[in-house]
């Protein structure tokens, strides 16, 4: 299969640089809980972390709307193990596409008793003007987009790059 880069790892590199000098500054002596949702944002999540100058702790969250290939509804299938309540929680993710996730996981949140929570999105399909999301790309809706942690069909999630079909 022949591959289109949409994004070198320079290019990744340098959003995630990006986006972790605006969550440090924005959230500069606080203490911050790190959501990963998995699996997608797995590579973006740890290489954010590592920019990441805050006092942290770290936590992942699975959910998933594929049963045999069919897109039904989210599905919880890995749960936060940390205390949400009275925190301030940034959700890491890498694509907003349809925003059924981050609709699911913002509920989940608001019930748990946060004190307040942002989301970060590698990418994003759309462009939106929201205080409570940190975007490092938007690109064409239209596009599927997979490695770097994304899939295609379950695999190719382990590539450097992001490429598109």
């Amino acid at each position: 299969m022949e591959r289109k880069e949409l994004m070198s790892s320079v290019m990744i590199k340098t959003h995630v640089v990006d986006l972790a000098k605006r969550i440090n500054k924005d959230y500069k002596g606080e203490e911050v809980v790190f959501i990963g949702v998995l699996n997608g944002a797995f590579m973006f999540f740890s290489d954010l972390m590592k920019e990441i100058t805050l006092e942290t702790r770290i936590d992942f969250i699975g959910v998933n709307s594929y049963r045999e290939d069919k897109i039904g509804e989210l599905v919880l299938t890995k749960d936060v193990s940390v205390d949400l309540s009275h925190k301030t929680v940034i959700v890491v993710d890498d694509l907003l596409d349809t925003g059924k996730t981050k609709r699911y996981i913002s509920n989940l949140l608001e019930e748990r008793g946060v004190d307040s929570y942002k989301w970060c999105f590698l990418i994003s399909k759309e462009k939106i003007d929201s205080s409570d999301c940190y975007i490092g790309a938007v690109i064409n809706p239209e596009l599927y987009v997979y490695g770097y942690g994304m899939d295609l069909s379950s695999k190719e999630r382990n590539l450097k790059e992001i490429y598109c079909k």
